[in-house]
């Protein structure tokens, strides 16, 4: 930990701090880091969480899990908050938080998109399909261009020629803007058509998702260079040299 004239002064200064000293493998130290931004920013969606990680990857189970029990305490009123703490309760392996955070967040919130996917995907998890499903055709109808409910909805189960969505989502594909929406929308629509046999026809709107996403890409060539030269840099050649073999 920092001497006193080095410590830091705010949440984000405890966070970064915890994240070098992760790098530096001193994990106690790590957590402790944590701990302090998670207390002085304690409506701070990312130190709070952050030190559920962190007590997580050094084997802190027991505290990670009271930590994030105390989450929950402390915003049983944000959707938020709620939705990504019963997320969380997936790693401890207790999907019955999982889906009462999960259903409170869809009660404080029922119409926001992100937080009614979350609570369908929780149902499904507890082997409430049906359920699920009359929700997210729900929010595929009130939002068409709702590409991650058209995908979840798809995958829900085996679609046939009488029972299917593929009109709807061919016209949902072309009333969405968004390129990631999109080409979630356009991933259902390879899958059921897929399921009902289609599967020439099915390709091209795999195709057709992959261009949509690949638009969201950037790549480049002079930027991976430059960070390459960087790192070349850290490693000179006479400390290259006197470095130990595996042999």
């Amino acid at each position: 930990m920092p001497t006193d004239s080095e410590e830091p002064q705010s949440a984000r200064d405890w966070l970064k701090l915890s994240v070098r000293l992760q790098q530096q493998g001193l994990f106690a130290s790590m957590c402790d880091a944590a701990r302090q931004a998670s207390d002085l920013a304690p409506d701070d969606f990312v130190a709070r969480f952050h030190e559920i990680d962190c007590l997580q990857f050094a084997g802190e189970t027991r505290v990670a899990l009271q930590r994030l029990q105390q989450i929950e305490s402390d915003h049983a009123d944000n959707a938020l908050f709620l939705l990504r703490a019963g997320e969380t309760y997936v790693r401890f392996n207790r999907p019955a938080d999982y889906h009462r955070c999960c259903a409170r967040a869809f009660a404080l919130a029922p119409n926001d998109p992100g937080i009614r996917l979350g609570f369908a995907r929780a149902m499904i998890s507890r082997g409430d399909a049906v359920s699920a499903e009359a929700l997210l055709s729900e929010a595929t109808k009130e939002r068409p261009e709702d590409g991650d409910a058209w995908l979840e909805l798809a995958r829900l189960r085996r679609w046939t020629a009488t029972e299917n969505h593929v009109e709807s989502l061919e016209r949902a594909v072309a009333v969405t803007s968004n390129p990631r929406s999109k080409a979630a929308s356009c991933y259902a629509l390879y899958k059921e058509l897929d399921d009902v046999g289609l599967t020439t026809h099915a390709m091209s709107w795999l195709q057709s998702g992959a261009k949509s996403l690949r638009s969201t890409f950037s790549y480049s060539a002079e930027t991976d260079e430059a960070a390459l030269a960087r790192i070349a840099l850290s490693f000179p050649d006479e400390r290259l040299r006197h470095a130990p073999s595996n042999g």
